[in-house]
Parts: C-alpha cells; structure tokens; sequence
C-alpha cells in the first residue's frame, strides 16, 4: 500500500466483531476486532445468541472469528457448536481455524466429510486435510478430483461464469492437497495446467501452491 493510499483509507462500517475500511474510491479492508483488539466472547453468549443473528450477521462473526491469533477452552466450546449448527458459510470461514482445536480427530471428521460434499467453496476444507496430511483424506480427494477432471467447467474455453471459477480454484486446492498429501506427480502437473489459464486469478492461484512448501500455507482467508 502506498503512502496516498493509507491517508485515503477511512473507517466505513463497524459491527461488534470487525471495521471496515474504505481504501481509494473502491477498495476495502476488513480489520477482525479477535485480532486486532484482542476482542474475547464466551461460549455461552455465541450459543445463546446464535438462532437469533441473521444469516448475514453469522458469516460476519465466523468472518472476524477465524483471525483470531489464539484459543481458548471457550473458543472450543463454540466451533465444537459451530460445528454442529453452521450454516455451510460459516463452516467454510472456520474450516482452517478448526486444526488448531485440540481434538484433532473431530475436526479430522469434519473437514473429510465437507470436503466430500459435492457443493462450491470447498478449498479450505481441502486445505485443511492437507494440514493433517491424513492417508484417510486420499480416497475422498481423489473421488473430488476425479469429478472435477471429468466438469465442464474444466473443458469449457470461453469465458467462465461464477460457478465455474468457483469449481475450478476448489479443484486446484484439491490438486494440492493430494500432490502434499500422496506426493504424486500427477496433480502438480494438473495445477500446471493453469499457468496459462485465461483467467488471471486462477493462474496467480496456480503459482501461489505450486511455490508454497507442502502442507504448511493454508490458503489466504
């Protein structure tokens, strides 16, 4: 960021949970209160509460949630009800904040039976069997990998809708997974695949796993 930038940069919306920032004349920044204020909420105030938060509000928490630097036996207590309740957006916000829960075989669990669900946004649940490097992962990665091989989405030339970005930057997070996880060379080539993709985003998704040391960069939430 330049230095015209941050003087431009001004508070454009604050919740309970995190600020957002206006940069220039159309670009944003959230700031999570967990992170930067050190904000701490009990388990039984998120449970209590939770029914009656909007939908939007829920994804908003679980948005401010997963930043938060470290956990305590309360922030267990509510992913292990997050977990339980979702909804799937709030699964995905959480997803990489789970491995860091000490019962590592729940959210084991979890995350292989999110990520074997045939919905969009699943690279964070990739993303963290890649974290567990689990040989139990294998199977369910490969049945998505598989799937993602033989989409449309995957053979379509021209321009690409939204699903259609969304399936194929899951699919590349499920190439990596498996390429850290079994160490074939198969899925790094698929990745390759798409340095020359058309579309910029998933071509600079595509160099940023290929250059990360496996099993150790999640990706940026």
């Amino acid at each position: 960021m330049t230095n015209s930038e941050k003087k431009e940069e001004w508070l454009f919306r604050e919740s309970r949970w995190l600020r957002v920032y206006k940069l220039g004349s159309n670009h944003f920044r959230s700031e999570s209160k967990f992170r930067s204020d050190g904000l701490q909420v009990s388990a039984d105030s998120i449970i209590g509460q939770w029914s009656s938060l909007s939908l939007d509000e829920q994804i908003e928490f679980s948005n401010a949630y997963r930043r938060k630097p470290s956990l305590t036996s309360e922030d267990e207590r509510i992913l292990n009800f997050l977990m339980e309740v979702g909804p799937p957006g709030v699964w995905v916000n959480i997803a990489l904040l789970l491995c860091r829960h000490p019962d590592r075989e729940r959210v084991f669990r979890f995350l292989a039976s999110r990520a074997g669900e045939d919905q969009d946004h699943r690279a964070n649940f990739y993303s963290g069997l890649e974290t567990f490097n689990d040989p139990r992962s294998i199977p369910i990665l490969k049945r998505q990998y598989e799937k993602y091989r033989n989409s449309e989405a995957l053979l379509k030339r021209g321009p690409l809708d939204r699903s259609d970005s969304s399936q194929l930057f899951d699919y590349l997070y499920c190439c990596r997974a498996l390429m850290s996880i079994e160490g074939s060379p198969e899925y790094q080539v698929a990745i390759k695949e798409f340095l020359t993709h058309s579309d910029n985003s998933l071509r600079k998704t595509a160099e940023r796993l290929l250059s990360q040391t496996p099993g150790r960069e999640p990706p940026k939430t």
